[in-house]
């Protein structure tokens, strides 16, 4: 590649490795054309890095000023300004800060938290579809009863209430509506 003075190599390193690495560096710039997230942009400022990204399609949704730039992809122009912005901002950055920022948006109990909250309101909007389609459908037959009908379960696992929604075939008689 003839890169070999400017680039330094440093194979398959360990968890520890890569942070120490990341720990040694003033910034770090993911350059990339296509990202579906960016876990090593996440790396990078959880090790309390200020970050240069593109705009690739993930880091560009989470990296604010305050933990970075984000640049056009495909331009060595816009990594230059992204790079120098940043540079000249290096003292603004607090490694604590954008450590919490990591914590705060995307550590586990965050993530499975939020998952958890999106399948939970999908599925009680779901059920609120069927139990109102199961309604009108009673209604047109010319009463309140039918058949048809949505279990609803909720569990807690793990301190996380989980919901889930099954359609089941029984008799049924409306009992209480949804608003």
């Amino acid at each position: 590649l003839g890169i070999a003075g400017q680039v330094r190599f440093h194979g398959e390193k360990s968890q520890q490795e890569i942070r120490d690495l990341l720990r040694s560096c003033q910034i770090y710039v993911c350059s990339s054309l296509t990202e579906s997230f960016g876990i090593a942009v996440i790396e990078a400022i959880s090790v309390g890095l200020a970050v240069v990204v593109t705009r690739c399609g993930g880091p560009e949704f989470y990296v604010t000023p305050e933990q970075g730039a984000v640049v056009e992809p495909d331009s060595v122009e816009e990594l230059v300004r992204g790079v120098r912005d940043v540079v000249s901002r290096l003292g603004d950055f607090d490694p604590q800060k954008q450590h919490q920022y990591i914590v705060d948006h995307f550590s586990k109990e965050v993530v499975v938290r939020e998952v958890s909250k999106r399948y939970r309101l999908a599925l009680e909007r779901h059920a609120k579809e069927v139990a109102e389609a199961e309604e009108a459908a009673a209604r047109a037959a010319g009463g309140d009863e039918g058949r048809g009908g949505v279990t609803i379960l909720e569990a807690e696992v793990g301190g996380v209430n989980h919901v889930a929604a099954e359609r089941i075939d029984c008799d049924f008689r409306v009992v209480g509506r949804f608003h």
